[in-house]
């Protein structure tokens, strides 16, 4: 489970010509965008220098509990490799701009010491420093966003809250793709399978988690949707005071997984539906895939999705039956099984954590060689060919962290978790 310490307070002034960055060479993942804010912010508490360092655990310790010298070396090759493009226009002045995201990275060890040192392109450098036009970034937000999708929705968006009008440009929804992916290539060439992958999924999290409410307005050619705009409202306080976190069940996001969902949508159907409605239709769309009487479906996915949307898990618990026999169940069993549940996931998340703690301990080879052992045993394909891409860096994504880790907690203290109640 990813446990990323607090960035409170933590907010870097991100020069406007930096925001919604079109990579015209490279790709900007998730952790490309977390790390380079964060060195961004470090750049400009420091000032107007050729190089900037700080140690790897002060590093770390914004982005993920891993201290791997490894995932860091595979961020600062993206940055390198990735040529960013901007346009950007003030009254009579129109300005377009091409550069990378830093100009040099070096990760320096001497005895027991580890320090990471950068430099940025003087064009980023003196625009950081000196922003005319920028917009305020809240690090804890983007440590709660779990793509890079949504954190360039973010960010872009996070640019507009302050605009008058509240409406982000006009463009081609293909203009918006890799701004939004951090991918030059396009992805596809349907609107349908962007909105449905990246857009939605985006939008969704962004509104679960941030501190802008974010809608998004089609404009049609005909019958065909064209170009996009973004509408933003900054949330009332009160709904950020009364917003708490959803606590993250590992094992109920992985069931939404196997039913065919692709990541990225079971993140965000995650993020925007209440757990017991999630965990219900779950146990709905097996109930519905197993029965003998009925026609097969061709589906999971699709069943699991349009039962979410229509709420039919909950329209299912209110028939007579059901509804008097889960009445008898709540009288004699709820309180008991809200404490064993509580115990049992406080417990779970212990496991989980120090299941990653002691990988964590383990050197960089030890470490892939359990990742590729995960990799052979888990029937995930998406976590197959993240690990087999990635390597080591895979191990930001928090749904497939948190499943290598309830696998490495049950290799090591076995299923029923025995060995490990014992050593507690």
């Amino acid at each position: 489970m990813e446990n990323v310490p607090s960035n409170s307070g933590m907010a870097v002034r991100r020069p406007n010509e930096t925001i919604a960055i079109n990579p015209k060479k490279g790709k900007i993942t998730l952790g490309t965008r977390r790390l380079f804010n964060l060195l961004l912010y470090f750049s400009q508490q420091d000032g107007i220098r050729e190089t900037y360092s700080r140690s790897i655990s002060e590093v770390m310790a914004h982005i993920t509990t891993s201290k791997d010298s490894e995932w860091l070396k595979e961020c600062f090759r993206q940055m390198q490799e990735t040529s960013i493009e901007w346009n950007h226009k003030e009254e009579n002045r129109e300005e377009w701009g091409v550069s990378g995201l830093i100009s040099e990275a070096r990760i320096i060890t001497a005895g027991n010491s580890t320090t990471i040192a950068w430099a940025l392109p003087q064009i980023i450098r003196d625009r950081l420093m000196d922003p005319r036009f920028y917009t305020k970034l809240t690090l804890e937000i983007h440590s709660k966003l779990k793509t890079g999708a949504s954190i360039a929705l973010y960010e872009i968006c996070s640019r507009y809250v302050t605009n008058p009008s509240k409406v982000t440009n006009r463009e081609h929804w293909q203009w918006w793709q890799p701004r939004l992916t951090g991918n030059p290539k396009r992805e596809t060439d349907e609107y349908k399978y962007f909105s449905r992958d990246v857009l939605r999924p985006a939008i969704a999290e962004v509104n679960q988690v941030s501190d802008v409410i974010v809608e998004l307005i089609e404009h049609k050619n005909g019958r065909r949707i064209e170009e996009l705009q973004f509408k933003i409202a900054r949330k009332a306080l009160s709904e950020l005071e009364a917003e708490v976190d959803k606590p993250f069940d590992g094992n109920l996001l992985e069931s939404i997984i196997r039913l065919g969902v692709s990541q990225k949508e079971a993140r965000a159907l995650y993020a925007a539906h209440n757990l017991v409605l999630l965990r219900k239709t779950v146990a709905l769309t097996e109930q519905r895939a197993n029965a003998t009487n009925v026609t097969p479906l061709k589906s999971k996915a699709a069943f699991f999705k349009k039962a979410l949307s229509g709420q039919y898990a909950t329209a299912a618990s209110a028939e007579p039956a059901v509804e008097a026999r889960v009445k008898a169940e709540k009288v004699v069993q709820i309180s008991q099984e809200q404490e064993k549940a509580q115990q049992d996931a406080k417990l779970a998340a212990k496991q989980i954590q120090d299941a990653y703690e002691l990988w964590a301990e383990q050197g960089a080879e030890k470490q892939l060689v359990l990742l590729h052992t995960f990799r052979e045993a888990s029937e995930v394909e998406g976590y197959r060919k993240d690990i087999q891409r990635r390597g080591l860096a895979c191990m930001v994504s928090i749904a497939l962290r948190t499943a290598f880790c309830q696998w490495y907690a049950n290799q090591t203290w076995g299923d029923s978790g025995a060995d490990y109640h014992k050593e507690k």
